[in-house]
């Protein structure tokens, strides 16, 4: 029983090493379908592998459900990108459609993440620093406006647009920023983790707005760049699940 875990474990990480492999070569090949089933085969083993190594009683539902609308979203990708290699005619009539259902998903992830992290807090920090909090909400929404306008105008046609990528913008600064106030209360080895993995993630988002918006050619070497800090992210998030944790039997 401990030998078949240990080896379906590093079955899995190195499934996930190849996946992740597969995703760049698919994207500097430009086939786009091939990737996003690839990347979406990782956040599942990614998932997989969470389920595996941590014991039921010890999993967390804020960070489960963080992955699992993860997947989702990678999954609503796979179809975007399937309607647009088979209806490539018709495609601009699901294209609002499905940029509304995959930036939601993502929204909610990010959303249920900064939910779990904010509920570890000490209550007595947050009413200490209640006034800090709501000042630091206020510049994090006043700076996502900022951002909007660095974007091009022909990408903010359309109003609800504006809306989804500042609420995205928006719920990732979120997240790094409760995740940096848990780490400033609690000087935890886990939630310095997660600071990083929230750190990463954002700047990753960051990075993927010059790349998919600002950019009228967008550059193979940004997306490297943005999608190895993504991995970051998700490999310091993977660090603060295995700190404090209670594993199935190794």
């Amino acid at each position: 029983m401990k030998v078949n875990i240990v080896n379906k474990i590093n079955i899995l990480i190195a499934t996930l090493a190849m996946s992740i492999a597969i995703y760049f070569l698919c994207k500097y090949f430009g086939y786009r379908v091939l990737g996003d089933i690839a990347r979406m085969t990782s956040i599942i083993i990614f998932i997989v592998l969470y389920c595996i190594k941590i014991k039921k009683s010890s999993r967390d539902f804020w960070l489960m459900s963080f992955l699992i609308l993860y997947a989702i979203a990678y999954f609503f990708a796979v179809i975007e990108e399937l309607i647009y290699f088979y209806n490539k005619a018709n495609f601009k009539y699901y294209m609002n459609f499905m940029y509304l259902i995959i930036n939601i998903t993502y929204i909610f992830s990010y959303a249920f993440l900064s939910i779990g992290t904010f509920l570890i807090i000490d209550k007595k920090a947050i009413k200490a620093y209640r006034y800090t909090i709501i000042a630091s909400v206020i510049l994090i929404a006043i700076f996502t406006l900022y951002v909007s306008t660095i974007i091009d105008v022909k990408n903010r046609s359309y109003l609800f647009k504006t809306v989804i990528i500042n609420t995205y913008n928006f719920m990732v600064l979120i997240l790094f920023f409760i995740s940096a106030f848990n780490y400033l209360v609690n000087e935890s080895k886990k939630s310095f983790y997660l600071l990083l993995g929230s750190l990463f993630i954002s700047v990753s988002v960051m990075l993927q707005i010059i790349y998919y918006y600002v950019n009228t050619k967008p550059l193979y070497s940004v997306f490297c760049l943005f999608t190895s800090l993504l991995i970051l992210g998700f490999y310091f998030i993977w660090q603060q699940i295995l700190e404090n944790s209670k594993f199935t039997n190794q």
